[in-house]
């Protein structure tokens, strides 16, 4: 099957909407509602957010990803933190992930961004598996979060 990896953008509202709906099933969210189209413009007008979509040969979206960029304050470059990547559950192993990654490599190096990096919950098999044997190197450390 032909996939298409493009970015999102502002004129690609419909897009971002099926990919959102595939995040809520593959991450298993409760409750979930969408945000309105004013936001989801505003956000994918801004240039420090990404988002990707993996399309087959008809346009359907079959999974994507978002990140920031985030911009070095050491010397003038950025850093990209990925964070979500998933693939509809119909489309699942059948190399959608990997191409997604690639594609978010390609960018970066065009970009001259200094690294990407992604978080994995620890218990998260597949996850971390998919990271490793797309050539991530793991990094222990700990994450503290603080609920507002």
């Amino acid at each position: 099957m032909p996939v298409s990896i493009s970015r999102l953008t502002s004129a690609d509202i419909p897009a971002m909407i099926d990919l959102l709906h595939i995040f809520e099933a593959v991450f298993e969210m409760e409750d979930f509602e969408l945000p309105a189209n004013s936001y989801l413009d505003k956000l994918l007008s801004n240039k420090d957010f990404l988002v990707m979509a993996a399309r087959d040969e008809n346009g359907k979206v079959l999974g994507g990803l978002t990140a920031y960029v985030l911009p070095s304050y050491y010397e003038e470059t950025a850093e990209l933190y990925l964070y979500d990547l998933g693939v509809s559950p119909d489309a699942q192993r059948q190399g959608i992930g990997r191409l997604l990654l690639d594609s978010l490599k390609d960018y970066c190096k065009k970009g001259k961004f200094t690294e990407f990096f992604v978080q994995a919950v620890e218990g998260d098999t597949e996850a971390m598996r998919f990271y490793n044997a797309t050539g991530g190197k793991p990094l222990r450390v700990i994450h503290y979060d603080y609920e507002l």
